[in-house]
């Protein structure tokens, strides 16, 4: 049986499609150990669901008195598991076992998200099999080959099959009026939550929201605001069913996080894209300057934005939304792309 260690770790922009890529390779019959820093912890990790092992890292300088001792536990890991392949998603947290992987000689695959990869993935790509670029702008950031390939997502993100009726029914929604999805992803929520009722008092009173807040606090907030706005809103802390919030958004307000992005435009939702601007590298604009040329979008960034001006792109964005959604649609015919299950199995072909 063929062997897979997977180097994750981090936001949910590193573990979600990490995770992702591990449940199919489990399916396929392939032995699969995702491994990383704070693995436990991690409110996006099922951990009765693949097997994973906690390895010590830290990011940033405060995180170098770590690396002797994160990577002596990856060489230990690696020679207890022997894997065919390492999968490697990029964070500090994954550091360490590209280290050991490359120390050992184990092939290696990355996996670039983003437009412009983060530095544990730009260190690393000399040294790999292949990088997989999720954007194309990302190859000349690699040194060495890259692919693009697809983000990897859920299996209820894929839109055949799915009933809209049915997502409105859940979110207690009506089909006759336009909703906006509002959603700031694992860090940068606050900012969306603070600007986002000012400029919806501007748009018609008859659009329904759906509003993922980020923290039980903050949707306590925004009820108590679009209550007394008169608006229709479900608003959640968090949202286990985010094909559903996809599935019935007419427009969305969002920050530029590479899953995001990818999520929103298989469902070809336009929308308003505003950059987290502490990101890492500045790799979210990165992301949406890269996804401008879908169509799909526009994007504002928070040192230019205001409600007004806001209300207006909404606004702008709705009403052309159907002809953003067709140059989205050509725009995935022109870009195809190998899923990452499909080019990791012919790493492990090879390696095995």
């Amino acid at each position: 049986m063929a062997r897979v260690l997977i180097a994750s770790g981090g936001t949910g922009g590193h573990l979600f499609p990490s995770l992702v890529l591990a449940s199919q390779l489990k399916k396929e019959g392939i032995e699969v150990l995702v491994a990383g820093a704070k693995l436990k912890n991690s409110s996006f990790f099922g951990q009765d669901e693949l097997p994973f092992q906690e390895v010590t890292s830290r990011p940033g300088f405060k995180g170098l008195p770590y690396v002797g001792k994160g990577t002596y536990e990856s060489l230990k890991l690696i020679n207890c598991f022997k894997p065919d392949l390492v999968v490697g998603f990029g964070s500090f947290t994954s550091f360490p076992l590209l280290l050991a992987a490359k120390l050992k000689k184990v092939p290696l695959v990355l996996w670039a998200a983003d437009a412009y990869p983060g530095k544990v993935i730009r260190w690393f790509s000399p040294y790999a099999k292949l990088t997989a670029v999720h954007y194309p702008e990302a190859a000349k950031h690699i040194k060495g080959a890259t692919l693009l390939g697809e983000m990897p997502l859920r299996e209820n993100f894929q839109k055949e099959g799915l009933q809209k009726k049915e997502a409105l029914a859940y979110f207690g929604l009506s089909e006759d009026h336009p909703v906006l999805l509002i959603v700031g992803g694992s860090q940068g929520a606050k900012f969306l939550n603070e600007i986002a009722p000012k400029a919806l008092k501007r748009l018609p009173a008859g659009i329904q929201i759906v509003h993922i807040a980020g923290s039980q606090g903050a949707a306590e907030n925004l009820k108590a605001v679009y209550q007394k706005e008169g608006k229709k809103a479900q608003v959640k802390p968090f949202e286990e069913k985010m094909h559903y919030a996809w599935l019935v958004a007419d427009i969305a307000l969002t920050r530029a996080g590479a899953v995001s992005l990818r999520e929103q435009l298989v469902f070809e939702v336009p929308g308003v894209v505003v950059p987290f601007p502490s990101s890492a590298d500045n790799h979210q604009e990165e992301n949406a300057k890269a996804m401008l040329h879908s169509g799909l979008i526009e994007m504002l960034t928070e040192a230019r934005i205001d409600p007004d001006k806001l209300s207006k792109m909404l606004m702008s964005v709705l009403l052309s939304g159907n002809l953003r959604r067709e140059k989205a649609r050509r725009f995935k015919e022109k870009h195809p792309s190998k899923t990452l299950l499909e080019i990791v199995r012919e790493f492990i072909h090879e390696a095995s």
